[in-house]
């Protein structure tokens, strides 16, 4: 409940504010930050290689500390060699995805990449020492200033820069908060010793070797959607996409991530102390999803078009489209998702990797039939969602097995 508090009130600001920036922003202008967010929420899954999942394993407080030291050392690393990249390839990677070249998005990349690792890093560390009031809070004075910021910046027709730059700051303004908590915590004694953090890096190897390409493959075959949508139809269409995603599945997937939070460190304790009790929790979580899924769902496969023409505009309809198609999808993903982090948790790295590249190469051959055969945008939304129930109701499947064994 101290979680979902935050959530729910990040939700409302998020779902208030959003007829106000559909008519400050046009729908190319939504997608063109789309393309900008979601290259960002990719790279980030392997910022810190998963090395930050590791902090809530272990049992030792000093050892913990040195993961999160090491996890944002690697981040930032990573983000500082981006820039690098992206001034010598700035122009192909803007043909690329689908972006236009003259609004130099892409060196604005690597600020919100290393915000979004450090806020990872630093959620990791509230979930060990349960810390579930600060994140909350921190959810809070994310959303807030990011969407504050944004409809200021939208009133001075600021285009897509005003929705970066509000991003920017709610996610600066939410890692913030976490700091500020753990600072002391963070303090320990006597030096780090550099051999003692190789040691680290090498014992949780397989997180780097196998989770690394399993969490890049998951958040790809997410974001796929938008950046084909975005080269084969336009940046227009994946900006009603994104309307989407922001209006439903977004708030949705915080929900799904509040409780993946929640359920990680009961389970990993449980995991640890009392093996037995962990298909309980496992019931119980995925139950509860569901039923928070219902409403929203049937709310929009009954009328999804015509409550975007009333709260949107009606340059919007085609968008309730889009989501009356992705409703059972996004409902599905919401109560499994969370429960997908068993296998991560059980050590089952390879199982969840094969899982997660079969997804994404059917998502793949999706839009590459779309491209060939010339489809329209609906069936190939229709196709996605299939494809995404199905993934979702095997990875519960495997979950539900490995939990039993």
């Amino acid at each position: 409940m101290t979680l979902s508090s935050g959530t729910i009130v990040a939700q409302i600001i998020g779902m208030v504010s959003a007829p106000i920036l559909t008519r400050l922003y046009l729908p190319d202008e939504f997608g063109a930050f789309a393309i900008y967010l979601n290259g960002v929420l990719l790279i980030s899954t392997i910022s810190c290689l998963r090395y930050e999942m590791t902090i809530i394993l272990v049992k030792q407080h000093r050892t913990a500390v040195l993961l999160v030291f090491l996890s944002a050392l690697i981040a930032s690393t990573l983000s500082l060699g981006l820039w690098g990249c992206i001034a010598a390839f700035e122009d192909a990677i803007h043909a690329m995805v689908g972006l236009g070249s003259e609004n130099h998005l892409l060196f604005a990349l690597p600020v919100s990449l290393i915000l979004v690792s450090l806020y990872k890093i630093a959620g990791y560390w509230a979930v060990r020492n349960k810390d579930f009031a600060g994140l909350s809070l921190s959810k809070i004075w994310q959303s807030l200033p990011q969407t504050t910021g944004q409809i200021s910046l939208g009133l001075f027709h600021c285009g897509v820069w005003g929705l970066v730059i509000g991003e920017m700051v709610g996610r600066l303004l939410g890692l913030l908060t976490l700091v500020l908590r753990s600072r002391k915590a963070l303090f320990i004694q006597g030096p780090i010793r550099l051999q003692r953090g190789l040691t680290l890096l090498s014992y949780y190897r397989q997180y780097p070797l196998y989770s690394t390409w399993s969490g890049l493959i998951n958040e790809a075959g997410s974001v796929a959607p938008v950046f084909f949508l975005a080269t084969l139809y336009g940046g227009e269409t994946a900006g009603l996409f994104a309307l989407v995603q922001r209006v439903f599945a977004l708030p949705m997937d915080l929900v799904g991530q509040t409780a993946s939070t929640f359920y990680t460190a009961e389970a990993s304790k449980a995991i640890r102390t009392c093996p037995k009790t962990v298909s309980g929790l496992f019931v119980r979580t995925v139950a509860l999803l569901l039923a928070l899924a219902v409403i929203p769902v049937a709310l929009l496969l009954w009328s999804g078009p015509r409550i975007f023409d009333v709260v949107f505009g009606p340059e919007w309809h085609t968008a309730g489209i889009y989501a009356q198609i992705m409703a059972i999808a996004y409902g599905v993903r919401l109560a499994i998702f969370p429960i997908s982090q068993t296998m991560q948790m059980l050590g089952k790295q390879r199982l969840v990797l094969f899982i997660e590249a079969t997804r994404l190469l059917s998502i793949i051959g999706v839009f590459a039939c779309a491209y060939v055969l010339k489809l329209s945008v609906e069936v190939v939304l229709t196709e996605y969602s299939a494809i995404l129930v199905g993934f979702y109701v095997c990875m519960f499947v495997v979950s539900w097995r490995a939990v039993k064994a």
